[in-house]
């Protein structure tokens, strides 16, 4: 990646940093504290379980279709003999007690191949899966650091399980590609997640509901504890 290609994608994800912590928790009926810092950091490593477990839910089948770097790395796939959906994230991990976000950048060029294959002709724009990975990650820290009506954070976020905090994740990024535009993000989001557990697929109980989305955000916020672990 050229230098000026990196600068470019860098000035995209500080203008999507700021623009999604500005809407997001709009959407959301939350407040950003304005001392509140949110740091990204990237991790370069290239994860071997990652290429399985996109082999495992169906999106890659040869070794062959791996970005370069992944393919001197992974020196062999196992085939997928039953098809198992995706039960983690391949975008990065929100760490609540650091306020951190880390984004897991070689997987997110492991996801545009296996994309790409399962459209055929259609290429996937880098920027667009730099923007579904930073927009997921951000959607998890907003919804745990914005502050809604009460005054409160989501105290009980890191004891909540992760059918809840994939559904805020995934349905506040779906209804922010929405206001903004993004329909080919909406679109992309959307076919990954038809290879993901049902977790990451609760989001579709809202795409139509914001306020119901807003309503349940409240409800388990207030509940906190044992009780942020409830089912969807």
């Amino acid at each position: 990646m050229t230098d000026e290609l990196m600068k470019a994608l860098a000035a995209m994800v500080e203008g999507l940093k700021v623009r999604a912590l500005e809407t997001i928790p709009e959407l959301a009926g939350l407040k950003m504290n304005e001392d509140t810092e949110l740091t990204i950091e990237y991790d370069w490593k290239i994860r071997p379980a990652h290429a399985q477990a996109l082999v495992d839910c169906g999106l890659l089948k040869l070794r062959q279709q791996l970005p370069r770097p992944w393919a001197r790395v992974v020196k062999s796939l196992r085939p997928c003999k039953v098809k198992r959906p995706l039960s983690f994230d391949l975008w990065g991990k929100y760490y609540p007690d650091k306020q951190k976000i880390v984004i897991y950048d070689q997987s997110s060029s492991l996801i545009i191949c296996a994309l790409c294959y399962k459209m055929g002709s259609l290429c996937v724009p880098v920027p667009s899966i730099r923007i579904l990975a930073h927009t997921h990650m951000i959607s998890h820290a907003i919804s745990h650091l914005g502050i809604d009506k009460n005054g409160k954070m989501w105290d009980g976020y890191a004891d909540a399980s992760q059918e809840l905090k994939e559904l805020f994740a995934q349905a506040y990024s779906y209804h922010f590609f929405l206001a903004y535009g993004k329909f080919l993000e909406a679109y992309l989001m959307e076919s990954f997640s038809e290879h993901q557990c049902e977790a990451y697929n609760q989001w579709q109980k809202y795409r139509n509901n914001l306020a119901g989305l807003n309503k349940k955000l409240m409800r388990v916020r207030n509940k906190e504890g044992m009780m942020s672990k409830e089912i969807i």
